[in-house]
């Protein structure tokens, strides 16, 4: 929909969303980062990373609107890692995963439904001192 700005969607239904079929079939990405932050109800913020690898990969969709390239960041539900702070996490991707993901229809189509792997949790917020 031209004009909306989309910076996520649902892995479970993209592929059933008209916005988001052609992305599904075949413009695929990967936002590489070295983590990413969420909020917990408190407003206090983590750092989120996978544990003994430097890069965290987040499977994406791509499109070309008005000329531009865009993309969104595919989301599910959050595993045991993250619920406590959010019920949605990253469709985060192994290195392993990333190749499959972006050349393989059949791949992707299974990362779709799959649970994320575990990440590292690091309270980033400024401990109070009581004295």
């Amino acid at each position: 929909m031209p004009g909306n700005l989309v910076i996520n969607a649902r892995a479970e239904t993209a592929a059933d969303k008209p916005m988001f079929r052609a992305s599904v079939a075949s413009q695929r990405c990967v936002i590489p980062s070295t983590g990413f932050f969420e909020w917990d109800s408190q407003k206090r913020k983590y750092l989120f990373q996978l544990p003994g690898e430097d890069m965290l990969y987040m499977a994406g969709l791509y499109s070309i609107r008005d000329g531009k390239p865009c993309y969104c960041i595919l989301t599910t539900s959050a595993n045991d890692s993250m619920k406590d702070i959010h019920h949605r996490m990253p469709l985060v991707l192994k290195r392993e995963q990333v190749a499959p993901w972006l050349e393989q229809p059949k791949a992707a189509g299974d990362y779709l439904r799959m649970t994320p792997p575990l990440l590292k949790k690091t309270d980033v917020e400024p401990q109070l001192r009581l004295w």
